[in-house]
């Protein structure tokens, strides 16, 4: 049986595409296995096949398996014409009440994503969570039997990576957030948080802030809020290199996510893969993800807070040690030989 995976959009670097990646390469070792995207880049990498090449059903028994994380149309009417039997990779879908101020189209497709869903529930075969919390999204649509397997997490990819230089070397400390710049990730607190630094604790940090920009309105804001911000030490590098990431987390004293929801999240665990302390606040699957193995705020947390977290673990040495052996510890709950076994048991009742 031919074993196909389906993402709306696919991007070097983007989280969910990395997790399909490690998919297609655990089942190709047991079968023939492709990724097909609605969205791909101009140019193509690792092999990501367009959706408009996906076959008809038909020709070959096989399964699909539909990574969700927002709505779009075109791809719903693509597997609503197929009949094979459907796998759902949830990696939970943004409410859109963060973008609409900023893009109502992108909060079009965020609704449809959850209506989506919620449809193909009788077409799903095996819904499978990336998260628990995750899961209780989807029990609350009305799935049953909702298997928590981190599909294709490898949050040590970019241990062996060749570095690429990407800021002054001579920079110290380095404070690191990771993800795409979106209204719920909160990057205004970033910002406050390094003014907090600078000019109350006297303390000139880089913080550095890696990702794209997907909703063109939101990043200008951010960008010019960063120049409005009184403070010089925080760069927006929008979307880097494996090989700049790889060298950013090596430099990293501290890594940072202000973020409001996330269904897992991937790049505090790549931190603690290099050894960098994390801080974070209790939000949506960010307490599960991170278990006990990372410094955590209340909810309500502001810039002074966070700036406060920071400084203790960029100069409590102690407590940052004692965060990176239980990081060490907690990634063992991810390791790819591991999530790729369990993920491959799921899989083997609907084969």
């Amino acid at each position: 049986m031919e074993i196909h995976q389906i993402l709306v959009a696919a991007a070097e670097g983007d989280a969910i595409t990395q997790m399909a990646l490690s998919i297609r390469d655990a089942l190709r070792q047991v079968t023939s296995s492709e990724i097909y995207a609605f969205h791909t880049p101009q140019r193509a990498f690792a092999g990501i096949k367009p959706l408009r090449r996906l076959p008809a059903s038909g020709r070959r028994e096989r399964l699909l398996i539909y990574h969700s994380s927002i709505g779009e149309p075109q791809v719903t009417r693509v597997i609503a014409d197929m009949s094979d039997p459907l796998v759902l990779v949830y990696h939970n879908i943004t409410p859109s009440s963060w973008f609409k101020p900023w893009d109502s189209q992108f909060a079009a497709l965020l609704e449809w994503g959850r209506r989506e869903v919620a449809q193909l529930r009788e077409r799903v075969v095996l819904p499978i969570a990336v998260s628990r919390f995750n899961a209780l999204e989807l029990e609350e649509m009305g799935y049953a039997d909702v298997v928590v397997v981190p599909a294709g997490a490898h949050p040590g990819r970019l241990l062996d990576m060749p570095g690429e230089e990407i800021d002054d070397p001579n920079i110290s400390p380095v404070i690191l957030a990771v993800g795409q710049i979106l209204p719920h990730k909160r990057i205004e607190l970033l910002v406050q948080m390094a003014a907090v630094l600078e000019h109350y604790a006297g303390l000139k940090a880089r913080v550095a802030v890696v990702g794209g920009s997907p909703v063109e309105s939101y990043g200008n804001a951010v960008a010019g809020y960063v120049r409005r911000s009184g403070t010089s030490m925080v760069r927006l590098t929008g979307r880097v290199s494996d090989g700049e990431l790889a060298t950013l987390y090596r430099r990293a004293d501290v890594y940072v996510t202000a973020s409001e929801h996330e269904g897992l999240c991937l790049p505090p665990l790549e931190a603690m893969a290099f050894g960098v302390p994390v801080l974070a606040r209790r939000h949506a699957a960010l307490p599960e993800t991170l278990g006990g193995a990372a410094l955590l705020l209340d909810p309500d947390s502001g810039p002074v807070e966070m700036a406060e977290g920071a400084y203790e673990l960029l100069h409590n040495h102690s407590f940052a040690d004692v965060l990176r052996e239980r990081g060490k510890a907690r990634l063992t709950e991810f390791e790819p030989a591991h999530t790729t076994a369990a993920f491959l048991d799921a899989l083997a009742p609907v084969l």
